[in-house]
């Protein structure tokens, strides 16, 4: 059997046991003083004293919760309290009293062999026995945890009976197990658990807390769990937060923190609000997890889910909902928008003679040459094979986006080496524009995609305009920049030879 913690006995035994063993001292004491009295009006009084002193302790022996049974020198029972027999099963006093007390111990569940005599041993030996934990056996046979231990009772010098007293101790064990898996749980949990008081302050954390937050607990001690704020959240979030913990007693969502090092983070988080049994707040509960690898793991997804594997460049459902964008906002603003359709000449040719590997390499040298030639507004994306395509917001003049289309040209004509062999692709762009040429995004690609085509028919490595008007107008204006800037050339290095 396991020794009972001394704290347990002074909650109900210290308490009891004088109370009880005075009262015992005290019918002894008027019973000899009776048996010795000769005095009719003496015995008289003595036999009232004598009453309403066993009225007294019978009184304290019906209230009392605890289990008490009394036996004398032999282990006959003598009493037994209502208390004792609920606990152990009897249903009157007579099944008890005047016969040999059963044994009350369940040997086959105590850590001591020698624990189903250890009442009658002590008694023989006349000494006090020490509180213990042990099983009682009730009356059909099944057992209960109990706390006991007995007292003594004393006639000239030798033991002359015991007050066994005991009580039901299976609802504190099953408290201590679950007092002891909490504390395992707050432990070892992988989220980490904040605990702070009525005025949240922090009151306890677990060691998950210090290894997301960094923060030790003798840190945060007392501190508001604002320490842990981001910055990215308003006060109406906040306010959202705490109307929720008034009025249904929880609140959970994802934010954002900050550890101790300043690193911003994700965090799911559950605050459930803690009362006492008068409906009072006693505590604020936090459970918190990083969420950093989740959040990691749905941006590479999302990312996924909208670029070419390839490239790393926006795909076509990117691209469509790019599109409808960008048009929705040059209609707000008035602007145009040029859609430009763009794919390799004799690219084929390259995979069949090269491999798939080399053409891979070459469309992703494309992909990097088109996105370095672009502003940072604007979009290009592979819509699959060697097809890609660009959109130009805010475009004010028609020439501007042939001025790009050429650029491009002439940057995806320059060769690529692939193994130490010089592969030279090149190009055909078809060029659509909102509002001139389409008002929405179906309309705009189906013009891009036939300016493509004609640029292609036209002899390749060159761009169409989808109205052959702008075209022409376009090629003339190049035309004449060229010229310009050949005249320029030739003025310059006139001068230079002359000086």
């Amino acid at each position: 059997m396991l020794n009972l913690p001394g704290n347990r006995w002074l909650r109900f035994g210290a308490a009891l046991l004088p109370a009880v063993i005075a009262s015992g001292v005290l019918f002894s004491v008027f019973r000899e003083r009776l048996r010795r009295t000769s005095h009719k009006v003496s015995l008289r009084k003595s036999e009232e004293r004598l009453w309403e002193s066993n009225d007294w302790m019978q009184l304290l022996l019906k209230s009392v919760p605890e289990g008490i049974v009394g036996i004398d020198a032999n282990g006959m029972c003598l009493f037994v309290n209502p208390a004792g027999l609920r606990l152990l099963g009897y249903d009157t006093p007579a099944q008890l009293v005047g016969s040999r007390l059963p044994p009350l111990i369940d040997s086959s569940q105590a850590d001591d062999p020698a624990a189903e005599d250890s009442i009658g041993q002590a008694l023989r030996a006349g000494r006090e026995h020490q509180g213990h934990d042990g099983r009682f056996r009730r009356a059909d046979g099944s057992s209960f945890p109990t706390a006991y231990r007995f007292h003594l009772l004393r006639r000239n010098g030798r033991a002359d009976g015991a007050l066994i007293v005991f009580r039901d101790i299976g609802a504190d064990l099953e408290n201590e197990e679950r007092q002891r898996q909490a504390a395992i749980v707050f432990a070892n949990t992988a989220q980490a658990v904040v605990v702070t008081d009525p005025e949240a302050r922090i009151v306890r954390v677990n060691k998950a807390y210090t290894a997301i937050t960094g923060y030790r607990l003798e840190e945060v001690l007392g501190k508001n769990p604002r320490l842990h704020q981001s910055g990215r959240h308003d006060k109406a979030f906040y306010k959202r937060m705490w109307d929720s913990l008034i009025h249904t007693g929880q609140w959970q969502g994802e934010i954002w923190n900050r550890r101790k090092n300043g690193e911003i983070y994700p965090a799911w988080e559950n605050i459930s609000v803690v009362q006492d049994e008068h409906g009072r707040v006693s505590h604020y509960v936090a459970l918190l997890s990083d969420i950093t690898i989740i959040k990691q793991a749905e941006e590479k997804l999302r990312h996924l889910a909208h670029h070419d594997s390839l490239s790393g460049l926006p795909n076509r459902l990117l691209f469509d909902a790019s599109l409808r964008q960008a048009l929705e906002r040059a209609k707000r603003n008035r602007r145009r928008v040029a859609l430009l359709f763009l794919d390799l000449d004799r690219f084929k040719l390259i995979n069949d003679s090269l491999g798939h590997a080399a053409g891979d390499q070459v469309l992703q040298t494309v992909a990097e040459r088109l996105r370095s030639s672009l502003r940072a507004e604007d979009l290009v994306a592979r819509l699959g094979g060697d097809e890609f395509t660009i959109i130009l917001e805010q475009i004010g003049d028609p020439r501007d986006s042939a001025h790009l289309a050429c650029k491009l040209i002439e940057t995806i004509a320059k060769p690529i080496e692939i193994e130490g062999i010089k592969v030279q692709t090149s190009t055909s762009i078809g060029i659509g524009l909102y509002p001139d040429d389409a008002t929405n995004a179906e309309d705009l690609m189906l013009a891009a995609d036939t300016a493509l085509y004609r640029a292609k028919a036209r002899g390749r490595r060159t761009f169409e305009f989808y109205s052959p008007e702008i075209t022409a107008a376009a090629l003339e204006h190049l035309t004449v920049g060229l010229r310009g800037q050949r005249h320029e050339q030739r003025q310059s290095g006139s001068s230079t030879n002359g000086g």
